[in-house]
């Protein structure tokens, strides 16, 4: 049960095994599974090394006093036992040669990957000393460590936390926790959050840009028929976009009551990411339509540009299976 099922990392101290994942209290590995629920949590470690180990429930949603529970109860488990020291060794050349970007490619919860794959990607730096990680999302989160032999490193805490495996599908993969990435090329790290970023660049001034053209058309400054369409497909993909995001912040805020079960925030994503699919196309196909000289250059260069990068957004949303998403299930 300690040991990886889906890559030959074997035994690695910080892996994931099955339902058993690791655990550190100031150095001393730990391993076992957790839970929690609307109204408790729970934790069940032991630790190998000293043949010791603890059950502790929690009848209220409040992890900072789980987990000051359980530095009590794992510093009481380890006062009479002696930290075990790891030494470092020098850096072998093949870790040397695999610095670069790495994506995660083992979700715990696979639904939400089409959001975890944006954020994920990390930065490998090895050199003959050390290694240093960085998150290409987060600049705020890196991590420093060091070598200690067997194609393991540890932290500063003097944890194992990473090791390199062989994955049957992915090939080579790195293990970081419990957590498996695959390397990427720079290009491939960068490019979603560009298009990410452009798009919701493009959709805030879209939603800007709405009520504007709406008093304008209100007052007769906007009279032709094609002009009108353009911009009424474009707003409506924007209100549809807008609706998504806001479903998806809504329902992940507190994912066991808004997406574990039918009701009116897990419905209403499943129809809300239907229909932002439905009306992009739909906005694309007049935007093709509609692509005379009876409309301005700037309105039809912004439509196209915007449409462009949304429905790209689309294709990816439904290539991971976020469009027609059923959380319940």
């Amino acid at each position: 049960m300690e040991q990886s099922q889906t890559t030959n990392a074997g035994e690695f101290d910080a892996g994931y095994g099955v339902y058993n994942f690791a655990r550190y209290y100031d150095g001393w590995g730990y391993r076992g599974h957790d839970g929690s629920l609307p109204g408790w949590t729970s934790e069940l470690a032991y630790s190998p090394d000293n043949g010791t180990g603890f059950a502790l429930l929690l009848n209220a949603e409040n992890p900072r006093a789980l987990y000051k529970a359980a530095r009590l109860l794992a510093d009481f488990i380890a006062r009479d036992n002696e930290l075990p020291m790891v030494k470092t060794e020098s850096v072998p050349a093949q870790w040397q040669e695999m610095s670069g970007y790495y994506r995660l490619i083992n979700p715990r919860i696979e639904k939400q990957y089409f959001i975890e794959r944006i954020v994920s990607p990390i930065k490998l730096n090895v050199t003959d000393k050390d290694a240093h990680l960085s998150m290409v999302a987060n600049p705020g989160w890196e991590r420093d460590v060091v070598y200690v032999g067997n194609d393991r490193w540890r932290n500063d805490k003097g944890e194992i936390v990473m090791t390199r495996a062989t994955d049957p599908v992915a090939g080579d993969v790195l293990h970081y926790g419990d957590r498996v990435f695959v390397k990427i090329s720079a290009f491939d790290a960068m490019a979603d959050k560009a298009i990410i970023f452009a798009w919701l660049l493009m959709l805030v001034s879209t939603l800007v840009y709405t009520p504007v053209w709406l008093v304008n058309k209100a007052r007769g400054k906007i009279t032709g028929t094609h002009s009108t369409q353009l911009r009424k497909w474009m707003s409506l993909s924007a209100v549809m976009a807008l609706l998504f995001i806001a479903l998806i912040g809504i329902g992940l805020s507190n994912p066991f009551d808004n997406l574990g079960a039918p009701g009116p925030i897990s419905v209403g994503l499943f129809i809300a990411s239907l229909l932002f699919a439905l009306v992009t196309v739909w906005a694309c196909w007049k935007r093709i339509k509609y692509r005379g000289v009876s409309t301005s250059r700037w309105i039809r260069g912004f439509v196209a540009v915007y449409l462009i990068l949304q429905l790209v957004v689309v294709i990816y949303l439904a290539y991971f299976g976020a469009i027609g998403l059923i959380s319940w299930t």
